[in-house]
């Protein structure tokens, strides 16, 4: 992919499953979603492919650090990839693909034992907040084979409480929209919430 953070790539499929299912793929290691508001993912899909993917996020409720039937929670998004989407374009080369966690609605098929809530926080402050696998299917649309190529999974915080297009983490005004980020003494807050703009310890301006 065009832009990736850094991450690693995947390890491929580790095996077992039924037919067409892998495994591998972060298996009970558990991951703390406090904080986080989406899902990222990158795919880069033939042309002409028509599939669904089935992204399931599995939610360790009990904090046993696994993922059981009869105690935790599976939470699921379809995202339809196809010539014209909207998940993806197929044949549109490399695409990011953010998901909302909000997104995400209970999936009782499989697990069905716990409080129906994704709600990121960790199990230690009484929440159930612990990813403990993800699992994706790809269900074909087309009885033709689909071709699966993806890479860079992250959780993020895309949060943006003023509004201004910078995210939560990075904007130097969270409360006031600021989108040029100006921070004229580079004291790390900016001129829009900067009351003291020549860092003389005096007030000189009004936020």
């Amino acid at each position: 992919p065009p832009s990736d953070g850094g991450f690693a790539a995947l390890q491929p499929g580790l095996g077992g499953g039924p037919a067409g299912c892998c495994g591998g793929f972060g298996r009970n290691n558990a991951l703390d979603l406090t904080g986080m508001t989406h899902f990222s993912f990158w795919i880069k899909p033939d042309a002409g492919q028509n599939y669904t993917l089935e992204l399931n996020i599995q939610d360790d409720d009990n904090g046993d650090g696994v993922a059981t039937n009869s105690a935790d929670d599976e939470f699921q998004y379809l995202c339809q990839v196809s010539p014209s989407g909207p998940c993806a374009i197929s044949g549109g080369g490399w695409q990011r693909v953010t998901v909302p966690l909000s997104a995400f609605v209970p999936d009782n098929s499989f697990l069905f034992g716990g409080n129906d809530v994704l709600d990121t926080k960790p199990v230690s402050e009484g929440g159930n907040g612990r990813m403990v696998t993800m699992v994706v299917a790809v269900i074909g649309n087309s009885g033709g084979n689909a071709t699966f190529r993806t890479d860079y999974w992250t959780y993020e915080n895309l949060t943006d409480t003023d509004g201004d297009g910078v995210l939560q983490y990075l904007d130097n005004c969270t409360q006031h929209a600021n989108a040029t980020q100006i921070d004229s003494d580079n004291d790390g807050f900016g001129n829009r919430c900067d009351g003291d703009l020549n860092n003389n310890g005096a007030t000189n301006a009004v936020c």
